[in-house]
């Protein structure tokens, strides 16, 4: 059941829609349909019979769940993990009255990875409704952002309060970037073009303390020291088994389709012209593979994810024959090549040692070769926080298991089912309270359909 939660920051009340977070994770636990694939106990698994070329894939397969697991039996002999994975991301309920939700889901990390990707599996829940104001009234915007920042973790705190406890205690269950800086290691901001990254990972407990340091005279210089902004009450601030900063995980979505990919068109389209590459992209003969864009590519705007993965499968052919020293050239298509090997490497369904190897070597390829972009004037350095950012696929494919596990596309999905098909049902006033009825009952619905079934089959 859904329940209205206030928030109140700086003298300004806001409404957030929540449901408890531990029978969301009981809800997903127990449904009858989730039993023959719930994992209990991490696995490693090989390619040989030598079991000398392991493989990452599910959550379970990660050595982050092996530690983790570790830790527990030492303190409660018996216990089960249940990593949870939350995400949430704002969306457009309409094209112009300019409505939106900021809705939230949970899902486990121990159904697989090919169930948690279907909606239809119901994998995945709304966990609740944040407030989705802008808070334009407030003029100044460093007071607007740190406002919305507040509101946000005030509301988090507020959703995540039950796992304070269960995170110890355990529960029963049963089952049928302004600055640009890396938020994972300490890299500065004008490192992030080097690799391999030798910097230190963030310290949590560094962090921990300087929190404990606020209502003092020191607390905003400690935060500033930490690399944190001087926030009251983070919302992982109490969670037990969290490192907020391992908690970050590639994006395939965002990181690169929507980051690397997008600066790495960017560059091409410049070294060879926006002539030219449109004149290539339409000289492309129609095929199932590959969606043509017939008034080209330079003069697109608002490009999606989708047609930056699109595009990504032609992009090596607009640098063939490009007239350009021969020295340049073969740099520009290596690198191009090195980065395009990354991104398809990276979506891999199951990584083995072998596979991880030649994902970290194209990411050095590149680096080798990057220097062309800046000699052809395609960029002036490479301190983009996105780029760095894939020195760290291959330590949280090895800690979480492959990067569909927690790809940001599977939520962007679910922004239809929870959110823009409960705002039509509504009638466009007072929405919320709608939708999170509308929600529930269908839900209900749903559960009374799978237990007919059942009860048809015994």
């Amino acid at each position: 059941m859904f329940h209205r939660f206030e928030v109140s920051i700086s003298g300004e009340r806001f409404d957030m829609f929540n449901r408890d977070v531990i029978e969301c994770a009981r809800a997903l636990w127990g449904d009858a349909e989730h039993t023959p694939y719930l994992c209990f106990t991490p696995a490693r698994h090989y390619a040989d019979a030598d079991q000398t070329l392991r493989l990452y894939h599910d959550m379970d397969t990660g050595e982050w769940w092996w530690a983790t697991q570790k830790m527990l039996e030492e303190r409660r002999p018996g216990a089960t993990v249940m990593p949870l994975i939350i995400s949430s991301d704002k969306t457009q309920l309409t094209q112009f009255r300019n409505k939106t939700a900021y809705p939230v889901y949970l899902t486990i990390g121990n159904l697989p990875k090919e169930i948690r990707r279907k909606p239809s599996h119901r994998g995945q829940i709304l966990l609740a409704y944040l407030p989705a104001s802008r808070l334009m009234h407030i003029t100044n915007k460093a007071a607007r952002r740190r406002t919305l920042t507040n509101v946000f973790h005030a509301c988090l705190s507020e959703i995540l309060k039950p796992l304070r406890r269960a995170g110890v205690d355990g529960i029963q269950m049963t089952s049928a970037t302004y600055t640009g800086e890396c938020p994972i290691c300490e890299c500065p901001h004008d490192e992030l073009g080097t690799y391999p990254c030798t910097s230190a990972f963030r310290d949590v407990d560094e962090v921990l303390d300087a929190l404990n340091l606020f209502g003092t005279a020191d607390y905003n210089h400690a935060c500033d020291a930490a690399g944190i902004k001087p926030i009251q009450h983070p919302f992982w601030e109490h969670l037990p088994y969290v490192d907020i900063f391992q908690s970050i995980t590639p994006d395939v979505l965002h990181q690169l389709h929507q980051g690397v990919i997008k600066h790495l068109l960017a560059w091409v389209t410049d070294i060879v012209g926006d002539d030219e590459v449109d004149a290539r992209v339409k000289r492309l003969p129609p095929n199932h593979s590959i969606h043509n864009f017939h008034k080209g590519i330079a003069s697109l705007s608002r490009v999606t994810g989708a047609e930056h993965k699109q595009m990504s499968r032609f992009m090596l052919g607009l640098l063939i024959d490009v007239p350009l020293p021969r020295a340049d050239s073969s740099e520009l298509i290596s690198a191009t090549k090195a980065l395009l090997d990354f991104l398809y490497m990276s979506q891999y369904s199951v990584h083995s040692e072998t596979t991880l190897k030649a994902l970290e070597g194209s990411l050095a390829d590149f680096h080798a070769k990057k220097d062309v972009f800046i000699r052809l004037g395609a960029r002036g350095n490479f301190l983009i926080p996105k780029l760095h950012m894939l020195t760290h696929y291959v330590r949280a494919i090895k800690l979480y298991g492959t990067t569909d596990n927690y790809n940001t596309e599977t939520t962007e999905r679910l922004h239809i089912d929870f959110a823009k098909e409960a705002y039509r049902a509504t009638n466009r006033k007072d929405e919320f309270p709608q939708m999170t009825k509308w929600l529930e009952r269908r839900e209900k619905v749903l559960q009374h359909a799978d237990y007919v079934q059942w009860r048809l089959h015994q």
